[in-house]
């Protein structure tokens, strides 16, 4: 912004010259024409020379008098006009001396906007250029708080009585916004008040104004992009200070100011965008040199413009050896012939791989997938390629060929079924040639007709089998059925499916086993009547001995009695029946001891779900229609060692007690599973060994056990049951048995809502897989 020349000094003017002259001549008319007039009206009027002379000297005084005031007259004027003229000149070397504070404080804001690289340096400079160098009073530069609702200074000059400190500025149209700083901002234009002491007392900034000693202000909004970011806020101590030259110079400063943050946001982005551009430059040259595998850039006469790092590990070659050799050079030539044809294809019609090995400087190759296409660098055909190195790949695919033939021969070579179909089981991907073995038709037929498994099913099977398919994709499909077979023969199978998932976990396909258990279940048939046989055995066995003492007292005195009756007496044939009765009776009671084999336990390791299925199914049908038996096992194999017999006669014996404790019906509940018991953790009989248990357990939602009869459960003798309905051996006889095989018993029990008897027997690790 350029500054005005100094005005010349004032010069006087012809015509001031010309008039004062034209004054002085007529006064001197006047003069003359009064005098001679005078003279000549005394010389006719007054004839007495004395008369005349007094008279002529009151002309001459009056004369004076006239001149005296026509003189004031135009000594007032003329001093008025030079007074005028001089207040003039002072008002306008003021006002001088303003604009040129005002064009030095523009000046130094224009320096501030050269010299500064952010606002954070911009706005105090000009801030303190203004009130240095234009004379104001405060200068500051507001800008919205975070969060919103005032206008904060970003920079500020010249407040040393704490004006800002003590007032409030809002942007919004509330008491506090109404200010010039605030009506800037909110209508981003020029707001100035010329008098802030005629403003009303009771306004928010007044009273700080006049301890500041501020008689006007300005305010104009700054923009950036456009849009209003803050304002420059001006104060003078003056009232009136703020005149259109001074608002439109000041106006000027605030379009600066915004074209300068303008020019920071610019800058910015130019910066931006030149970091941009650098991290770009480097991600490139590091993404090319992190590629895992080689990389490459050649022309259309096979010279390499460009390659990385991993390209000269791993051919073992420098950069000045590649610069001078071709592509055919990194390859035997029994694999060189088919990637010279690749590459041709590459620059004909843009993109082609192949798989050859590359060859390193030391002879040693290794398999590569190359992939090729073609670019234009600089207006010229190249070829950008990438190598991986598929060593890794080659070997895995080798053993998996092996696995697979592995499986291959694991599959057609066991005796179970397995198979593999897709979700649907609209397609049998694969199955076993057990399968021909065992349903008697052929592998060829279900791959053409996969639902044609289930033609073979038992008819009386056949729709449980189809209910529990439903639940093959759920892996809990596991059941015993019926097939079949084309002869007429029917055989038993387990069959059991299983999902297989990708790694989001959505079912890809099913795989299952089918097992013939034909014979498996014909010996748990003969197995499950031994058991119950034996349980019997054992129920009775106790019995037994107490009837064989009876019947041996009775034995005795009917022999005694029928001597002494003797031969020929009536009565000694009746004495002889006795006698053979009681031989018969004890002949009973020694095949049932003999059948009970009341011997010390045996154990054995045992499925304990195994027997719970068998003593369920012994116990059912004596349960009644009122009473519902219902099993849960463990999913896997719950191996103890203990004497099976024994467990059958002690879970037979918790199955009864649990009839007998529910007159009204219910249901029964016999379970299985393992657990890991820890230190601390104990039974009835006290603390248990950490380690795996099973657990066996037998529920009813009987009338359960009061508090006071729990710590005499295992008594001998003890009973709640009635006269004659028990002997109070049977929990003391499992207690026993339990104990005996290293376990212990824990019961729970709560009048009106059932019992819990749960036998914890050490649980035996399942053998390892041949």
């Amino acid at each position: 912004m350029e500054r005005p020349a100094e005005p010349a000094p004032p010069r006087p003017e012809s015509g001031v010259v010309r008039r004062a002259a034209r004054i002085a001549a007529l006064y001197a008319l006047v003069a003359v024409a009064w005098i001679w007039y005078s003279d000549r009206a005394l010389e006719a009027l007054v004839s007495d020379p004395a008369a005349r002379l007094q008279w002529g000297v009151w002309k001459g005084v009056a004369f004076v008098g006239v001149t005296a005031l026509l003189l004031f007259a135009l000594m007032v004027r003329a001093f008025g006009a030079l007074d005028g003229t001089v207040r003039r000149l002072r008002l306008q070397e003021a006002e001088l001396a303003r604009f040129n504070r005002l064009y030095a404080a523009l000046s130094q804001v224009n320096q501030a906007i050269v010299m500064s690289t952010s606002r954070d340096l911009l706005f105090p400079r000009v801030c303190e250029a203004l009130v240095q160098h234009g004379g104001f009073r405060i200068a500051w530069i507001g800008v919205p708080s975070d969060p919103p609702g005032l206008l904060v200074p970003a920079a500020v000059a010249g407040d040393h009585l704490g004006y800002l400190s003590a007032v409030r500025v809002s942007p919004d149209d509330v008491p506090m916004g109404r200010g010039p700083s605030g009506t800037a901002f909110r209508e981003g234009r020029t707001v100035v008040d010329n008098d802030l002491m005629a403003s009303p007392p009771d306004l928010p900034w007044y009273a700080p104004a006049r301890r500041s000693g501020l008689g006007a202000a300005a305010s104009m909004p700054v923009r950036e992009g456009g849009r209003v970011v803050g304002i420059l806020s001006l104060y003078a101590g003056e009232a009136g200070y703020f005149r259109e030259r001074e608002i439109a110079l000041l106006e000027e400063a605030a379009t600066d100011l915004s074209f300068a943050l303008d020019n920071f946001v610019r800058e910015a982005e130019r910066r931006r965008a030149q970091a941009a551009v650098a991290a770009e430059q480097r991600f490139s040259q590091a993404l090319v040199d992190s590629v895992p595998g080689v990389l490459y850039l050649y022309d259309d006469e096979l010279r390499f413009l460009r390659w990385n790092r991993s390209f000269e590990v791993t051919s073992g070659y420098t950069a000045e050896e590649i610069a001078r050799m071709k592509p055919g050079d990194f390859f035997p030539p029994e694999d060189a012939a088919r990637v010279g044809d690749r590459i041709e294809l590459v620059f004909a019609s843009g993109e082609a791989s192949v798989e050859a090995r590359l060859r390193a400087r030391d002879g040693t190759l290794t398999p590569h997938l190359f992939t090729g296409r073609r670019v234009e660098v600089d207006g010229r055909p190249c070829l950008v390629g990438v190598g991986i190195d598929i060593s890794e790949r080659v070997r895995v695919e080798a053993a998996l060929r092996e696995s697979e033939e592995r499986m291959r021969q694991l599959a057609e070579n066991i005796n179970e079924v397995f198979w593999l179909t897709d979700v649907t089981k609209a397609v049998m991907l694969y199955v076993s040639p057990a399968y021909e073995r065992i349903w008697g038709r052929s592998r060829r037929e279900l791959h053409e007709h996969p639902a044609s498994w289930m033609d073979a099913v038992h008819p009386d099977d056949r729709e449980r089998v189809v209910a529990a398919a439903q639940r093959q994709q759920e892996g809990t499909y596991d059941e015993t059925y019926r097939i079949v077979r084309p002869d007429g023969s029917q055989r038993w199978v387990r069959d059991r499916a299983f999902p297989v998932r990708d790694a989001q976990g959505v079912v890809q396909r099913l795989v299952g086993t089918a097992v013939d258990v034909t014979d498996y279940l014909a010996l748990q048939a003969q197995l499950d009547r031994a058991r119950r046989l034996e349980s019997i055995g054992q129920l009775t066995g106790g019995m037994a001995h107490d009837f064989n003492n009876l019947l041996t007292v009775i034995l005795g005195n009917a022999e005694v009695l029928a001597t002494r009756l003797g031969p020929g007496h009536a009565l000694e044939p009746m004495a002889r029946l006795v006698v053979e009765a009681a031989e018969r009776g004890a002949a009973l009671t020694q095949q049932l001891l003999a059948f009970a084999r009341r011997q010390p336990l045996r154990p054995q390791v045992v499925d304990v779900n195994e027997v719970a299925r068998s003593v369920v199914s012994l116990v059912a049908p004596m349960l009644g229609g009122r009473i519902t038996c219902r099993l849960s096992v463990a999913p896997a194999p719950a191996l103890a060692r203990v004497d099976s017999v024994q467990l059958d006669n002690a879970v037979l014996n918790l199955c009864l007690n649990a009839r007998d404790a529910m007159p009204e019906g219910g249901t029964l509940v016999v379970s299985t599973c393992v657990r890991r018991l820890e230190a601390g953790e104990s039974g009835v009989g006290g603390p248990l060994t950490p380690g795996d248990y099973v657990e066996l357990a037998v529920e009813d939602e009987g009338t359960g056990i009061v508090d006071e009869h729990m710590d005499r459960l295992f008594e001998p003798f003890f009973t709640t049951k009635g006269p004659g309905r028990g002997t109070g051996l049977g929990l003391p006889m499992v207690y026993g048995f339990v104990r005996q095989s290293g376990g212990d018993v824990r019961v729970w029990s709560r009048p009106g809502e059932g019992t819990r008897f749960a036998l914890l027997l050490p649980g035996v690790p399942a053998p390892a897989a041949a």
